[in-house]
């Protein structure tokens, strides 16, 4: 059973700081997946899921608008590929698309419930739903998503990434739970991974799942690296202990891309990890952020192109070109 001191933490529920410089407060990131030209985020809203089309991409600039505790949007977005293409001319070029066109943006479909996090595969969306752990959606039909199953977790499920039959859910307390979805309609739990702490995002490159972890004893907070060969014996394999807890991660290439927060809420950094050898994970850069204004569990990272995008409150933007040197390039609020 699930105590109420465990769910009141889980939950956050505890003053948040003011946003910096009079910004706007966002209450959770998106999370964001692209597949076949749609993409699917996750975002802080109301207790629904929403599906919604984006037309007219060059001249919609993306925004990311948290505003109630469960909404999954999934929007068409061409405008990905626009960001894809065009990345190496930087963000300038990005941000000159108007915001006020957002009206094209149309909703198609909707179906109820939590979601802190999506993944797509084929027909299936699978939803990382907090409390609720696992959904899985057949959004064939985009304008009728349809739940065809659900996976109770022990945690509470805050991101999922999916890579071929297999489901990954970092579930807080939960740590990582595998899940097999060759039978979408039939999820199975094959394996876990679970420290002293909560996992909080994970990204899946090869053989090995990057987890990054706020950790409750010595060695546990930062990123963590797993050997998910064998599914039902996942081992950890290398540890990068990160200044603060780790709450967001992407993995492209050679290097994970990791953002951590230190629990007075008084530092953010990002850090570029070099994981060509897994088992010894080792820091090229960072940039840092102190003075406040940050949050936890309000973290994500994606990676495009030559460019890097850290969600906290704000949005950073860096020029990763050079993972030994990256460059900041913009913040949007």
């Amino acid at each position: 059973g699930r105590c109420a001191a465990w769910s009141s933490f889980r939950q956050g529920r505890r003053p948040t700081p003011a946003a910096p410089d009079g910004a706007s407060r966002a209450e959770s990131p998106a999370r964001t997946w692209f597949e076949g030209g749609v993409g699917f985020a996750a975002e802080g809203g109301a207790p629904r899921v929403s599906l919604s089309v984006r037309r007219s991409p060059n001249h919609i600039k993306q925004e990311v608008k948290m505003k109630a505790k469960s909404l999954i949007v999934i929007t068409l977005l061409a405008v990905l590929a626009l960001l894809l293409s065009t990345a190496a001319t930087g963000f300038a070029k990005q941000s000159a698309v108007s915001i006020a066109n957002s009206q094209n943006v149309e909703l198609i479909g909707s179906i109820g419930g939590t979601a802190r996090g999506v993944a797509v595969q084929g027909n299936y969306a699978y939803v990382a739903a907090g409390e609720n752990g696992l959904r899985v959606i057949n959004i064939s039909n985009k304008s009728n998503p349809t739940e065809v199953a659900h996976y109770d977790t022990p945690g509470n499920a805050y991101d999922v990434t999916v890579s071929g039959n297999y489901v990954y859910v970092a579930d807080g307390y939960g740590g990582i739970r595998i899940i097999d979805v060759s039978n979408p309609s039939s999820p199975i739990e094959v394996g876990a991974y679970v420290r002293r702490g909560f996992a909080r995002s994970v990204a899946i490159q090869g053989n090995y799942a990057y987890v990054a972890y706020e950790g409750e004893a010595y060695g546990e907070n930062g990123l963590h690296i797993v050997n998910i060969s064998n599914p039902t014996s996942p081992a950890r394999v290398g540890f990068y202990a990160t200044r603060g807890d780790a709450y967001g991660v992407a993995v492209a290439g050679n290097y994970a891309y990791v953002l951590s927060v230190t629990s007075d809420l008084i530092l953010m950094r990002i850090q570029v990890i070099d994981v060509s050898d897994p088992s010894r994970p080792t820091r090229k850069s960072f940039w840092e952020r102190a003075g406040g204004g940050v949050m936890k569990r309000t973290s994500g990272v994606a990676i495009a192109g030559n460019y890097a995008y850290f969600a906290n409150v704000s949005l950073y933007i860096f020029n990763v070109s050079n993972p030994s040197r990256i460059t900041y390039v913009s913040t949007y609020r």
